[in-house]
């Protein structure tokens, strides 16, 4: 686990004993530095739940099971590319927007968005375009509004009667069906991340008043976005930022962003979430991100942070092979 050195995992969302102050002066620390800080976080309750839930995002991929007379057939879930919303709740339809909105316009490489950061073509350097410092920077702008809308799409049908397809009865016709609802909040995370999202004094549905414990959890949630993608210092990427993208999803599961918050959905915010919920979002979000991280990498010249070169699957990634082992 030495990529989790760049990782921290503290506070509210995530389990620990942490917390911020009602101005959000405090926000998640890095604590590990050394190899007996390592030691420390391998026995730790936080160490036992990201393993946890990654083991979970495994399991829910490996095999469907059913029951047909007395014979048990086992299929690997196939993951539909053309619907990637299909098995996200509405905050993770969110999320997946701001991902293809990050992926789409922020890395346009002919800037044919007029949002886009093309690299640096003057620069002559093996690894690391120092243009990847400003696509962190507005990162680290945009995210608050990329993580209230997903908090917002979480509450907004959390006592919503959703119609489950378009022939149900006449006395749900005024409620939205469940395409309608993820593709609003996809649409939503979308906005959230472009440079066309409104000001803060106009009518957006992530620019409410936050209590103070929604201000503490987006805070937290933030952190682990911004280090999600790279250091935007020593221009490199590895799997402690991917980790980081992992304990953001974690955190996320844990105030129970993974389930549907609505009567006609898949439970509410005390149900447990299933390896098979876990597994099959997660596919949806990672394939997301990856279109994301790797854009960078290939844009940006990233250099692998960590790198074991024959001994590593990948100089960036670990989690995708693991996923894909499992299916």
């Amino acid at each position: 686990m030495e990529a989790a050195k760049d990782t921290a995992i503290t506070s509210s969302a995530s389990g620990g004993s942490g917390s911020a102050n009602a101005d959000n002066s405090t926000s998640p620390k890095r604590y590990i530095y050394t190899q007996v800080d390592m030691e420390h976080f391998k026995h730790s309750n936080a160490h036992k739940e990201l393993l946890g839930f990654v083991s979970a995002m495994g399991k829910g991929l490996t095999t469907t099971t059913s029951n047909d007379s007395n014979t048990t057939t086992t299929s690997p879930h196939n993951y539909n590319p053309h619907a990637p919303l299909n098995d996200l709740s509405p905050a993770l339809a969110s999320l997946h927007g701001s991902l293809t909105c990050m992926s789409t316009t922020w890395m346009d490489p002919n800037n044919t968005t007029h949002d886009g950061l093309p690299p640096d073509t003057t620069v002559k350097a093996r690894f690391g375009n120092p243009v990847f410092r400003k696509w962190h920077e507005r990162l680290v702008e945009r995210s608050g509004a990329i993580v209230k809308c997903l908090m917002e799409c979480h509450g907004k049908y959390r006592n919503c009667t959703m119609k489950e397809d378009e022939n149900a009865s006449e006395s749900t016709t005024a409620s939205p069906t469940k395409e309608e609802i993820l593709k609003e909040c996809s649409q939503l995370g979308y906005q959230a991340a472009s440079s066309s999202s409104p000001s803060k004094g106009g009518s957006t549905p992530y620019d409410h008043e936050m209590s103070p414990k929604e201000n503490e959890i987006i805070t937290e949630l933030r952190s682990y976005l911004h280090d999600s993608f790279g250091h935007p210092i020593r221009l490199d990427y590895g799997t402690g930022h991917e980790c980081s993208f992992i304990v953001l999803l974690l955190s996320l599961c844990k105030i129970g962003c993974f389930n549907w918050n609505s009567s006609g959905g898949k439970g509410g915010p005390n149900t447990p979430t299933s390896p098979q919920v876990i597994g099959y979002a997660s596919l949806s979000l990672l394939h997301a991100y990856l279109n994301v991280t790797r854009g960078l990498q290939r844009d940006y010249m990233l250099e692998p942070a960590g790198s074991h070169g024959v001994w590593g699957l990948d100089d960036y990634h670990c989690v995708p092979f693991y996923l894909g082992a499992c299916q």
